[in-house]
């Protein structure tokens, strides 16, 4: 009995991503010397608004 029970806590549940997501962030100040900045933007993962 006490193994099972240690079992269904374990067990992990579906959760849908807008319930993980209570707060979310819009805008990163990036702070980084120019020869990142340039490697940054060159690879193009991040994207100015």
């Amino acid at each position: 009995m006490l193994n099972k029970l240690k079992l269904n806590q374990l067990y992990l549940k579906d959760t849908l991503f807008v319930n993980l997501m209570t707060r979310r962030i819009f805008n990163i100040l990036l702070i980084a010397n120019p020869y990142d900045a340039f490697m940054l933007e060159d690879d193009g993962r991040i994207d100015e608004t």
